[in-house]
Parts: structure tokens; C-alpha cells; sequence
């Protein structure tokens, strides 16, 4: 008896964002998961920006198929902001996900 493995890619996607929503004033911890990303070995190798604007991000884990970071929201005006994620190494690797900012705790 022959098994036939077939391995077929993930597209890099934002699985989960926790919280979803963040107050206008900014300095809450956000973690995002992601999935079908390349290894991150290093946080310098995530490439994250909210509204087009750079945030530091932790990297908290990555493997094969899975990676997770956080990062402090920064203060911003109320609405739905782009959260864009790239890896530095191969830049046509992204996700995105909304994130909503809201000015009422």
C-alpha cells in the first residue's frame, strides 16, 4: 500500500486580531495570528504598519504554519484602520485585516 502526500501552500492570511477593536487613545496590547507566513526568526523580520504608518511589533512565536506577535495601538482617530503585515525578507508576502477604532470605551 503507497500513501500520497500532496502539500499544498497556505496563503498567508491575519487568522485573528485580540482585541478587535482599540480605543482612539492608543496603548493597548493588540496580538495578531497569522498563518502561511514564511519563519520569522527575528521581530526586525515583521514589517507592520496601521494606516500605512510603521508599529513595532513582538514577534511571540512562528513555525512552519503558524506565527503570532503584539503590538501597542497607537493613538489615532476613530474609524477602520488597515492593519498590513509583510515579511522582510520576501516583501510579496502580505496580509491585512481591519481593525476598528472606536472613541467610547
Amino acid at each position: 500500500m503507497h500513501t500520497t502526500l500532496e502539500i499544498v501552500p497556505l496563503t498567508p492570511a491575519l487568522r485573528k486580531l485580540d482585541p478587535e477593536s482599540v480605543l482612539s487613545t492608543g496603548g493597548e496590547m493588540v496580538k495578531v495570528h497569522l498563518s502561511g507566513f514564511p519563519v520569522f526568526t527575528a521581530s526586525s523580520q515583521l514589517l507592520v504598519t496601521l494606516r500605512g504608518a510603521p508599529v513595532a511589533a513582538k514577534l511571540l512565536y512562528s513555525d512552519a504554519l503558524w506565527a503570532g506577535f503584539s503590538f501597542l495601538s497607537p493613538a489615532g482617530s476613530s474609524g477602520v484602520a488597515t492593519l498590513l503585515v509583510q515579511h522582510a525578507n520576501f516583501s510579496s508576502v502580505s496580509a491585512s485585516a481591519e481593525l476598528l477604532v472606536t472613541s467610547d470605551p
